[in-house]
């Protein structure tokens, strides 16, 4: 299962006790799509074999002289099939990730918006971006130690886009930050390794890690602020 990962010496007790229970599903819902990504891969694996079984079972009623043409054709088949496959989980991970990302980032806004008594004005332009500014700017959440894992997440969102919008294509290439399992191959975005999912993942467990310590915190500092 998917779960923050504290040093004993650096656990945060949650004076905002509501977080507790936002940490927990959230970890919950990581590990759901650690699964999924998972799941998905040995269902790749397993309908490849099932197509190799196949082709073994249908081979020995070809005709000789016609065995060459059909091994040809099926492969050529199989390579095109497998790959679109694999693309299409892959991408469809990518845009469910996101979508729970931006879910669970707007739900913590809105309790967020109820407790610190500041108003969420909704962006209909750049949404993680939007929310972060709401975040740091609005609330004055200090957002030092989880700058470095929003930014690597928020980076990778025009992957997102381009997969939701533009059939994976790229047209501001300067926009496009390698990472470890994706590639840019012409014009297009391709996930060739689940190593990418699994990262966005890694950086969003740190991500929530680090900001829901740091709204707590803000929050104390409010409330001792006007105890005194």
């Amino acid at each position: 299962m998917a779960k923050f990962k504290f040093n004993l010496n650096d656990i945060h007790l949650y004076e905002w006790s509501d977080l507790y229970w936002f940490e927990y599903e959230i970890s919950i819902e990581l590990w759901a799509l650690s699964n999924l990504i998972r799941n998905q891969e040995d269902v790749y694996v397993s309908k490849q074999k099932e197509f190799i079984a196949k082709r073994n079972e249908v081979l020995p009623n070809i005709p000789i002289e016609h065995r060459d043409s059909y091994e040809q054709h099926f492969f050529e088949d199989s390579d095109r099939t497998f790959f679109e496959l694999k693309k299409i989980q892959r991408n469809s991970i990518c845009l469910s990730f996101y979508s729970f990302l931006e879910g669970k980032i707007l739900e913590l806004i809105h309790m967020m918006a109820e407790e610190f008594d500041v108003p969420y004005r909704k962006s209909g332009h750049e949404i993680l971006e939007s929310l972060n500014r709401y975040i740091v700017h609005e609330c004055r959440v200090n957002g030092a130690s989880f700058k470095k894992s929003f930014n690597r997440i928020s980076r990778q969102s025009y992957v997102r886009n381009a997969i939701a919008h533009n059939q994976s294509r790229i047209h501001k290439k300067r926009r496009f930050i390698r990472e470890d399992g994706i590639i840019q191959k012409g014009n297009k975005i391709v996930i060739e390794d689940v190593v990418y999912l699994e990262n966005l993942i890694i950086w969003t467990e740190e991500y929530f890690k680090q900001l829901l310590i740091s709204v707590d915190k803000r929050l104390t500092e409010i409330k001792t602020s006007l105890i005194k």
